[in-house]
Parts: C-alpha cells; structure tokens; sequence
C-alpha cells in the first residue's frame, strides 16, 4: 500500500471518521480538547495538517516560551 512520508493514504477518511463521532446529539454535548504531536514543529507535516482540517481552532504553542 502507498504512503505519504510514511502516513497511510486512509489518514484522511480515517480522522474524518474519528472527528465525527464528536457530535452533539439530542441528550448532550461533547466538548473535544486534543492535543497533536507536530513532528519537528512542521506544521506542514501530512498527520497534523490533516489533522488540523478536521478541526474547528487551533493553538500553537511557542517552544521559545514553553522553555522560559
């Protein structure tokens, strides 16, 4: 099976699926937080920046100010 820098080519229909099942439905709500592992801080990277598709906001945290 072909891959992209060596993530599954399914990356994409698999998080979407994942990322559905976050929903509202008539007895609740689910407020998601997750945290993602961006692979030498390239937010390019093809699992975060699939990942990020799917996603309603984003933070990214400075690596500069986590070391203060």
């Amino acid at each position: 099976m072909p891959s992209a820098m060596g993530y599954q080519p399914t990356l994409s229909t698999e998080m979407g699926s994942l990322q559905e099942r976050n929903t509202s439905t008539k007895e609740g709500s689910i407020t998601s937080i997750q945290a993602v592992y961006v692979p030498a801080d390239d937010l390019t990277d093809p699992a975060p920046a699939t990942t990020f598709a799917h996603l309603d906001a984003t933070t990214v945290l400075s690596r500069g100010l986590a070391a203060k």
